[in-house]
This record gives C-alpha cells, structure tokens and sequence, in this order.
C-alpha cells in the first residue's frame, strides 16, 4: 500500500509540474501573441473562404477557412470557435498594431498559431483561435528534398489509405495510439508517441472521388504538428472539407465533455457553400 501511494504521489507532482509548464508556455505564448489582418490577404492574393458547421463536433458554431494562393503555396488560415462564444470578439487595433504579421511573414510560416482580425466598418474583430498551415504544389524531385514532408502536397502520389497507415504504425508501436485516432490531452494519461518517425511523416493521399463532376482528392497529415488532419482538396477550389480534432479535444481544457471528441476516417466537415452549390445541382436534375 504505500509503495502505491508513493507511485501516486509522484504521479501527482509529475501532473502538476506538466501543468505549471504548460501554464508558463501559454504566459510566454501570449506576450509574443501574433496577429495577421484579413483584408490585407484576401486584397492581395488569390483566396477562397469557405464557412463550416461544427455540429457534427456536438454543439453548432462556424469554422471559417481561408485558402491563400501565392505561386506554387496555399497558406491555410483556419479560423477557429471558442467553443462557447462567437468566433469573433471586437478588438482594439491601437493594442495590436505593433505585433500584426506582414503577408510575406506569413509565407515563411510552416505552422503557427495567430490571432486573425478583420475590420467591418469602422469596428475590428479578432478571433481567440487561427492555425495558420503552409504548403506546397509541386510534384518536382530537388523541391521534395528541400520541402518539409509535412508541407508538400503531390497530387501525383500513389494512393496510401488512411487504414493501411495505422495498421502500420500499429504494427511499429503496438502500445501506442495511432496520432490521428488519440484526443491530444490523453497523450499524458495513456501510452502516446510524442513523436512521429520521420520515414513516416508526410501529407497522404488516401483516396479520390468525384462529386458533381468535382474531382476531389482526400488527404491526410501524419505530423507532429495537428492543425487539419485530414481533408479535401479540389483543384481551382482549395481545400473545401476537412477535421479539426486536435482544436475540439484539447488537453488544455478538459472540463467540458460536448468538444471531447474525434471524427471517424470517414467524417469530415464540408463547407457550406459546396453543399448549397451540390444541393442545387441535384435539385436541377429532377
């Protein structure tokens, strides 16, 4: 009995140290808080937004998703709910103004986390969560080497389904959970990989479909960074479905049951203005 209290104890203090750590990374984190200014990326660039319902996550609220072309990258700024408010809180610019991100900035950016403002009229918002994700088009050998596995999108790549890739991991580490399968905050109370092979990391190509004459390609990001982890690309489009499970099953926040949750392989959010257009088509054809 008490060499199991013992092992409790240390259990405990280890808990608690994790915890003060992580509280000090988010002081820090806030100090040097970033923010990028909409207007100024979709005035300069090519960019599609689309808007997500998170109802399928348990309580309804709006992703809003912003795909920024520029040569051969797509800069995906994912702006996230606070799950028990609106997206989009009013903010002071004069407070803000001096740590705002220039657009070339952002393009050197592999994946970070940033604060998003818009302006309407003469009011600024600013969102609490944005992931901001980097990658690249290309399909040339000397740019794969150079690129980071985790940023280079290849279209051309041999199908590799999301099942066959767990039960490889699996296989590997038996006693771990497959990162695309674990809620981020158990990688403290259960077996967990903290980091992924690098012969495995990459962007996957799983599977392609086409819908409503769409050709839609379904990817997957086996990474140590978990912005989105699985989605779906549509060339001319950008990415137009996608998960979100590392932001709605957070290890920083474990006091509410309705956003501890994970989609299935097959689950993905779809943006909204693809389902109206896909609702529409169907509809013309009765």
């Amino acid at each position: 009995m008490a060499q199991t209290q013992q092992v409790l104890n240390v259990h405990s203090i280890m808990k608690n140290l994790f915890y003060l750590l992580l509280f000090c990374s988010c002081a820090i984190m806030a100090q040097e808080q970033k923010y990028i200014l909409l207007d100024s990326l979709t005035a300069r660039y090519d960019t599609k937004k689309y808007t997500f319902s998170t109802l399928l996550y348990g309580r309804e609220n709006t992703i809003e998703l912003y795909n920024v072309f520029f040569k051969d990258y797509l800069l995906l700024v994912s702006v996230l709910p606070d799950y028990e408010r609106n997206i989009w809180q009013e903010i002071s610019f004069k407070s803000i103004q001096n740590n705002i991100l220039s657009t070339k900035d952002l393009f050197k950016i592999d994946f970070g986390y940033v604060r998003a403002v818009k302006k309407e009229g003469n009011k600024y918002f600013a969102s609490e969560f944005c992931n901001v994700e980097r990658f690249l088009f290309s399909n040339k050998k000397i740019e794969k080497q150079k690129e980071d596995k985790c940023a280079l999108l290849d279209f051309q790549q041999q199908i590799f389904p999301f099942d066959k890739m767990r039960n490889i991991y699996k296989k590997r580490y038996p006693n771990y959970m497959f990162p695309l399968d674990q809620r981020p905050y158990q990688s403290y109370e259960i077996s967990y990989n903290p980091n992924i092979p690098n012969d495995l990391k990459g962007i996957y190509l799983s599977s392609i479909e086409y819908i409503e004459g769409y050709k839609v390609y379904y990817f997957y990001k086996l990474c140590n960074n978990r912005g989105i982890g699985r989605f779906a690309y549509i060339k001319g489009k950008g990415v137009i479905a996608g998960s979100f499970d590392a932001h709605f099953s957070p290890w920083w926040n474990l006091n509410r049951d309705w956003f501890n949750n994970i989609l299935s392989s097959k689950e993905y959010l779809w943006a909204e203005e693809l389902k109206k257009e896909w609702a529409e088509k169907e509809k013309a054809k009765k």
